[in-house]
């Protein structure tokens, strides 16, 4: 979960847990190197979203009209991954990338600053 500039992830970087789209970026990088079962592991959501892009490009630029079907496939999709988030927290978290704990958190921070003796 570190890029060139650090930790990428808000939710990591604040609470220190990942979020429903944890994994997105790894997966993306196993697919274009042609691991499709290590992307679906990252995240089962980076083939279902693409497929929801071509939607999206096919019903506004063939067909020419609002992409009704795209809001709603769209829609379908961060129900369902919401619902997976829920699982793979239950069976992965803490200790399986990329449902790993962040210790060095923002919220952990403070809270330490405020336990600690003659803070503020």
């Amino acid at each position: 979960m570190t890029a060139a500039a650090g930790k990428v992830c808000p939710a990591r970087l604040l609470l220190g847990i990942p979020c429903p789209g944890c994994g997105l970026t790894r997966a993306t990088v196993l697919l274009l190197k042609g691991d499709i079962h290590g992307s679906l592991l990252c995240n089962p959501f980076l083939l279902p979203l693409l497929a929801g892009g071509l939607l999206f490009l096919y019903e506004h630029y063939v067909l020419e009209r609002k992409a009704r079907l795209f809001s709603v496939y769209i829609a379908v999709c961060i129900f369902l991954m919401v619902v997976v988030y829920i699982i793979r927290m239950k069976y992965w978290f803490p200790d399986r990338p990329p449902m790993i704990y962040e210790p060095r958190n923002l919220l952990h921070l403070l809270f330490t600053v405020l336990k600690s003796p003659g803070s503020l």
